[in-house]
């Protein structure tokens, strides 16, 4: 679309684009030119009518069947501000702002987005904005030397004392999305012409092993089971998207939260884009179990046996020596939907 001139190079639309009609051939050659962007379900999502989708490749050859669903079994879950709190608390604690979407089918996410605004392509805030932020601590503290007090923080946009950001501080932001089968592609801001697949994630070091947890909602139980997996280190960061994104850039190992606090519309996207990053895996604190994402969790969204999360596949079997109830689910398990081997 942007080599044709149809769309800016960060998504938008010119107001002599917008104003143009669609003819039906024009609609016809749009699902055309988007159809290598579907979503391949794996089979035993397969629901409906029984049919199957053809597949081809460029040449014209068969490659088999895939499965196909019925549009009353995919639910689409958004949070357009994920780490409300962060935001709200200023700008130190932005890079754990997100926008999630994510996409299920028969309750299992088969895709997801997670929008970082405020971070730069790697992941962390853009360094023009660090060099704001350092100038204004810098004023501040030498007022305060003087023995000068701030007053109290003002709503009015148009106040006078009211913190702004120079146009730019913030750079382009970060959007990764991905499905199962596709893998995770990261690029700035909207520009999906310049994106990179998320490389494979390392294996986790369990001797030096870094945690990602809850800044806000600490307690003893949680970081109970914090402490018991001895990290090497602890980041505290809020968000489930912020989290999600340090064990995809390979910052953290394991995100652990055993306690209530993150609903349905935190964790979709969050599992969609851990699985589709080579077998990634978010499972319910109590018992190893998965989270149903359908449309009659709607009225229930709590996740409210807490939640582990990993990007490394093969670190579940170590938390399981850790917390053997993770076992409960399904015995000997590699994942929430892994049907595992039974012990005889």
């Amino acid at each position: 679309m942007v080599g044709s001139g149809a769309a800016n190079r960060d998504g938008s639309v010119d107001a002599a684009d917008n104003s143009l009609k669609m003819t039906e051939a024009a609609l016809r050659l749009a699902e055309e030119f988007v159809k290598d962007w579907e979503i391949l379900l794996p089979q035993e999502l397969e629901v409906g009518p029984r049919w199957e989708k053809e597949l081809r490749d460029a040449n014209g050859e068969k490659l088999g069947k895939h499965a196909a669903c019925a549009e009353s079994d995919v639910t689409v879950w958004v949070d357009p501000l994920d780490g409300t709190r962060e935001f709200v608390e200023g700008p130190e604690f932005w890079h754990g702002v997100t926008v999630l979407i994510g996409i299920a089918v028969r309750g299992v996410p088969v895709a997801g987005v997670i929008h970082q605004p405020f971070v730069g392509v790697d992941g962390k805030p853009p360094q023009t904005m660090l060099d704001v932020l350092q100038t204004r601590a810098d004023a501040k503290a030498a007022l305060a030397a003087e023995g000068w007090r701030p007053r109290p923080k003002t709503k009015n946009p148009e106040s006078p004392d009211l913190e702004t950001f120079p146009a730019g501080s913030f750079g382009t932001g970060r959007t990764l999305w991905g499905a199962p089968g596709i893998g995770v592609i990261s690029h700035p801001g909207r520009d999906l012409t310049r994106g990179t697949p998320v490389p494979k994630p390392t294996r986790a070091d369990v001797k030096n092993l870094v945690v990602c947890t809850t800044r806000s909602h600490q307690t003893p139980f949680v970081e109970g089971a914090v402490y018991n997996l001895h990290p090497h280190s602890v980041i505290r960061t809020g968000g489930a998207g912020g989290k999600t994104c340090l064990l995809l850039d390979g910052k953290a190992d394991v995100w652990v939260f055993p306690a209530q606090g993150t609903k349905r519309w935190d964790t979709c996207a969050c599992e969609a884009l851990l699985s589709a990053n080579r077998g990634g895996w978010l499972v319910r604190a109590t018992n190893g179990g998965a989270y149903k994402y359908g449309s009659q969790t709607a009225k229930t969204p709590k996740n409210a046996d807490g939640l582990l999360a990993a990007s490394d596949k093969e670190l579940y079997p170590w938390m399981v020596t850790k917390w053997p109830w993770l076992n409960e689910a399904g015995g000997e398990r590699l994942g929430p939907r892994d049907p595992g081997l039974e012990k005889e």
